[in-house]
């Protein structure tokens, strides 16, 4: 592909991350059933056409679009337990590959919390300057320009897409990879790339400092990069909240949906229990419920 077009693929993906945490945020709390999926189909089908000739054209629909979506009356006087749906790109961003996991969850009281795609691809150039920095890759030169162009124009993206979802009403700070990976420092080294690389125990971090205490990681049976760096660091993640329950899923072709479920069904139970314990009062010491084994 040109450069062109992954310019604009650049600029059509974090408009995307934009719509897309817009929509898990409002639609636990709708107040309409289905109007939050409505707007949010009218819009993300208006907004990519638009990205594909002109990104300031874009904005100015995801300007539009973020209004929409503070129109849709929303109660949110309670704020329903938190879970964040991880792991293999393919597996948590494609509904029929993970058994629509995240529609199950939020069918049963929960709200999806699942960061954007665009730091999938971004931590490429994270990766390719801390190589450069160390002496650890060939044509230091050249790819140290490389990765400052890159680094640029998905700095200027991101900040472009920033300042106007800041005007969503519900909206939320997510950690982007370089804050990610200051997070997993003395864990797992930033270097690291196969897979997920050290994606999914940092952003288990970032949610886990933000109040989420529920996790699942959905990933192909025998991916061996994601078990090291997803089920293989939970035991160093859960090292710094050891409160927080994480369910890891592996899917092949035979895999049960009903015992999926059934997995699902006791991080829910888990997810409110532990809700009740840490949202009560802050003077009282932390308590650890008994989680039953998911």
């Amino acid at each position: 592909a040109g450069i062109g077009f992954r310019i604009k693929t650049l600029w059509g993906m974090t408009m995307m991350d934009a719509l897309e945490s817009m929509v898990r945020a409002t639609r636990p709390y709708e107040v309409n059933p289905g109007e939050t999926l409505r707007i949010y189909q009218y819009w993300i089908e208006a907004v990519m056409i638009q990205a594909a000739t002109s990104h300031r054209k874009a904005l100015k629909l995801l300007e539009q679009a973020i209004q929409a979506f503070n129109e849709i009356p929303v109660d949110r006087s309670v704020r329903k337990p938190r879970v964040a749906v991880l792991g293999e790109i393919l597996m948590k961003y494609h509904p029929s590959a993970n058994g629509f996991v995240e529609e199950y969850l939020m069918e049963h009281g929960m709200e999806v919390i699942q960061p954007g795609m665009l730091d999938f691809f971004r931590r490429d150039e994270l990766i390719r300057l801390e190589k450069v920095k160390r002496g650890l890759i060939q044509k230091p030169f050249l790819n140290w320009i490389i990765g400052g162009v890159s680094a640029a124009l998905y700095n200027k993206a991101v900040k472009a897409v920033e300042k106007r979802l800041k005007k969503f009403k519900l909206y939320e700070h997510q950690a982007d990879c370089y804050e990610m990976a200051d997070l997993i420092e003395g864990m797992i080294d930033r270097t690291y790339v196969t897979g997920e690389g050290w994606l999914i125990p940092a952003e288990i971090l970032a949610q886990a400092k933000k109040g989420v205490n529920s996790f699942v990681i959905v990933q192909p049976f025998a991916c061996l990069a994601n078990h090291i760096s997803g089920r293989g660091l939970t035991k160093a993640v859960k090292s710094q909240f050891p409160h927080i329950q994480v369910l890891s899923l592996d899917y092949d072709p035979d895999t049960s949906l009903a015992n999926i479920e059934n997995r699902l069904q006791m991080l829910i139970i888990n997810a409110r229990e532990l809700e009740r314990i840490h949202s009560s009062s802050k003077a009282a010491a932390p308590k650890t419920p008994e989680l039953i084994e998911v």
